[in-house]
């Protein structure tokens, strides 16, 4: 018999693990307020932010992410959620910030 509640277990370590192995961030290096978290996982080759459950309503409140629905590329992955920068426009807009600043960052 399959142990279901083993298996989520394992795959939720995996991600976490995963996630946490992505460039972390604060939130005022993508251009949104310091207030909106500290721990901002940044996948930059797919154009997504990871943040953890419990940092979520400081993101959602102070970075303007409440207003991302499922429909635009917010996806709860059990203690993490993943915004999308392809599908939404302010999620698209912190990347173009953070790219704009390393590129100054370079000169």
């Amino acid at each position: 018999m399959i142990d279901i509640d083993s298996m989520i277990d394992r795959q939720q370590t995996e991600l976490s693990d995963a996630i946490k192995s992505l460039p972390c961030m604060s939130a005022d290096k993508l251009g949104l307020d310091k207030r909106a978290g500290h721990k901002l996982y940044i996948d930059g080759e797919n154009r997504c932010i990871y943040v953890e459950s419990h940092y979520l309503r400081a993101l959602d409140y102070y970075g303007g992410f409440e207003y991302i629905t499922d429909d635009d590329g917010r996806l709860d992955l059990g203690s993490f959620v993943r915004f999308d920068g392809y599908e939404s426009e302010r999620v698209a807009e912190c990347f173009e910030y953070l790219n704009d600043n390393e590129e100054e960052d370079d000169e």
